[in-house]
């Protein structure tokens, strides 16, 4: 069977385009305006303890009990965004006291002329309503009808999500959509936590972020090749894509640099397509996906850089290095690149690429040693690298100095500081993709495990687990070697094997 990529420019209108499918918005369509991760009490919550009500901020939660004689209690805030744009509202809540059967959850926009709320309980029943002053109650989902695959446990965390575009809105439990339905008159920003009788609720975060859908999308249809046009690709959602877990608590301590170098045709004449990363950008791309749900990283914390250049690098590197130097030692810092990667044939020392420098003039590259001294020139918490490059002069596909014939093994650097490396391919060996993933061999199974385990993972079992994983993987798929290494400074020897992702 043949394929062609046909490129469709689609305007999304309310009336065409559903909003029943959680994934619909991936992470980067999604632009943070108000986050809310309860590590201090910034946004001035009422809090107190008195016969009626409890509200306190401690340990990077909100927790809410309600004593009083009225059925229902509600802690509200004003939370400043543009209510005509399209939107998501998402917390991430959990009964810790009252009976099973007592309702609790989100209310949204509250003001003097009603109120709007989207209410579960440990029995997973749901509602969601609007109040009108003087009229009578409206359900969107009312109390008595069944929907399948909603669960909500008690003393678990339940993540609840309002997505809204136009007058139209959308609400899920753990991503599941629960009902769809239009509310008029969205007026108000107030938006807060509703607790029923006698009962104690746990609140990780509270977030809001504008919805920005692409405009232009890329359909498969039966044709002639699967070749890429240009800067397009088709887009096969690989299992590592999708139910993402989020089980991290956010953690502002955290920081990220992800890059993912894949077009170095478009800024090099003199090369062709080949010598292009394949899938480099959706290596990055999930990987920040990844990076937000399982590892807890802020977005705000993160510089995300597709197909940079020298400078764009640069600056991402200073900025790190910089975080560091103002967080004084608690900073906890991820860094994940795919791209090309080479060695200089000379000294032996390995470079990461920039898209518009050839493989030629290294002296314009990113020195992988300067990177590390960059990373460990003031004290961190620890410093995590993945790197999804080869530095033989291989690649994915070909090489950028594919006529040199001959692989060079480049020179083994000396670590220091409470840096970890994990890398894709030892030695003279290519870090190879896995097209059927859509993903290279080692981000796959990197996403994998963070996946399967939700974080919860030592690196010596991260590492075993690439190793042992791409190690027989490389030959199954690609028929060639591929063995994954980890290196550490000597500073870190005896640690860092027990240290945990999360």
């Amino acid at each position: 069977m043949k394929f062609i990529i046909s490129i469709i420019t689609l305007v999304f209108t309310l009336q065409g385009f559903s909003q029943d499918n959680y994934y619909d918005y991936s992470q980067r369509e999604k632009e943070v305006v108000f986050l809310d991760n309860f590590d201090n009490n910034n946004n001035r919550w009422w809090l107190g303890d008195n016969s009626e009500a409890l509200s306190s901020v401690e340990n990077g939660y909100l927790t809410l009990e309600w004593r009083g004689k009225s059925p229902i209690w509600y802690s509200l805030n004003g939370i400043i965004f543009d209510l005509t744009q399209d939107f998501e509202i998402e917390t991430l809540i959990k009964q810790t006291g009252g009976t099973k059967g007592n309702l609790f959850g989100l209310i949204f926009n509250k003001s003097d002329k009603g109120e709007c709320g989207f209410i579960v309980n440990c029995n997973s029943e749901s509602v969601v309503y609007q109040d009108k002053i003087n009229e009578t109650r409206r359900f969107i989902k009312d109390g008595g009808e069944f929907i399948p695959n909603i669960s909500v446990v008690y003393n678990e965390f339940t993540k609840l999500t309002i997505r809204r575009t136009g007058d139209q809105f959308s609400f899920f439990v753990n991503e599941v959509l629960l009902k769809s339905g239009p509310i008029t008159e969205f007026n108000s920003n107030r938006i807060g936590f509703q607790i029923w009788y006698n009962s104690r609720i746990c609140v990780d975060y509270l977030k809001v972020s504008y919805l920005r859908k692409a405009k232009e999308i890329i359909v498969p249809e039966i044709a002639d090749n699967l070749k890429n046009k240009g800067n397009k690709q088709s887009i096969i959602k690989s299992d590592v894509d999708v139910n993402i877990p989020e089980v991290a608590k956010q953690n502002s301590d955290r920081f990220a640099l992800i890059i993912g170098n894949e077009d170095y045709s478009s800024k090099q004449k003199e090369i062709n397509t080949e010598a292009n990363v394949e899938f480099a950008r959706n290596d990055a791309t999930i990987f920040k996906e990844h990076a937000i749900k399982v590892l807890g990283i802020p977005e705000e914390n993160i510089t995300f850089l597709l197909d940079a250049t020298l400078g764009e690098m640069s600056q991402g590197i200073d900025k790190l290095n910089k975080i560091i130097k103002v967080t004084e030692g608690t900073a906890d810092v991820f860094v994940y690149y795919a791209g090309h990667g080479l060695p200089d044939e000379n000294t032996k020392e390995a470079y990461l690429i920039p898209v518009d420098v050839n493989g030629t003039n290294l002296i314009y590259a990113i020195n992988l040693n300067t990177l590390y001294s960059k990373l460990t020139e003031f004290p961190s918490r620890r410093v995590t690298v993945f790197l999804d490059a080869c530095f033989s002069g291989g690649a994915r596909n070909q090489g950028l100095l594919s006529a040199r014939g001959v692989k060079v093994k480049p020179k083994e650097d000396v670590l220091k500081g409470n840096l970890v490396v994990f890398t894709a391919s030892s030695g003279e060996q290519s870090s190879l993709p896995y097209k059927a993933k859509n993903h290279g061999l080692f981000t796959y199974f990197l996403l994998k495990k963070f996946q399967e385990t939700k974080g919860d993972v030592t690196y010596k079992e991260l590492s075993d687990y690439l190793n042992k994983s791409i190690k027989l993987n490389s030959i199954l798929i690609n028929d060639k070697e591929q063995l994954p290494q980890t290196n550490t400074s000597i500073d870190i020897q005896a640690e860092w094997m027990n240290w945990k992702l999360n």
